[in-house]
């Protein structure tokens, strides 16, 4: 099965989810709301993929950079 690294990343405006797959960023949103798991399934479910929580350079490079 696919994976997609996941990292939480905490600002200002709130903590974030970045994900990353196939070395490119495919996901950036509140780490906490309502519809989380739906919108986490459905990106899971297209991708046909699981979260590990898991750094690389992706994420890392996204990360600085906000």
């Amino acid at each position: 099965m696919n994976q997609i690294n996941i990292q939480y990343f905490k600002t200002k405006y709130g903590e974030f989810i970045l994900g990353s797959y196939d070395e490119k960023l495919c996901m950036v949103d509140f780490r906490y709301r309502k519809m989380r798991k739906t919108i986490d399934n459905r990106i899971k479910k297209g991708l046909n993929a699981e979260f590990i929580e898991q750094d690389d350079e992706v994420l890392q490079k996204n990360k600085s950079t906000t």
